[in-house]
């Protein structure tokens, strides 16, 4: 499976590369920043792309690449949901391939989670009340 992993370069997106590729045999590159997720989404195609939350310019890196690729299967590593779309988890459930996952989580589970993605709903579909814009 080829995967963007959208974050800082730490010793916690190296550890989860090293086991996604080690373990489960995945090509992994990574982004640091919005210009170099955006460069390497151009170039090429993922099954997935995986955003930590946290870092600074991950809404604008997840909305730049549901503008291209609607159907495009993301993970969301956040522990807050106010990541989520303004039109609610409804909208979202019915017109995306997203998945927020709560951080922190086992290995296991975010394995799983990319593994078997379409058997792993969002971790907080419809448990936030629909936001207004």
């Amino acid at each position: 499976m080829n995967i963007l992993f959208v974050d800082h370069d730490n010793i916690q997106t190296e550890t989860r590369v090293v086991l996604l590729h080690e373990i489960r045999h995945h090509d992994v590159e990574i982004a640091e920043e919005f210009k170099a997720a955006k460069k390497l989404y151009k170039k090429d195609k993922y099954d997935i792309v995986i955003i930590d939350y946290i870092w600074e310019s991950a809404r604008k890196t997840m909305e730049h690449i549901r503008r291209i690729d609607p159907d495009q299967k993301m993970i969301i590593l956040n522990k807050y949901v106010e990541v989520c779309i303004p039109e609610g988890c409804e909208y979202c459930l019915a017109n995306h391939q997203m998945r927020l996952l709560a951080d922190p989580f086992p290995m296991q589970t975010f394995f799983a989670y990319i593994d078997d993605f379409k058997f792993h709903p969002c971790q907080h579909a419809n448990q936030i009340p629909e936001l207004k814009s």
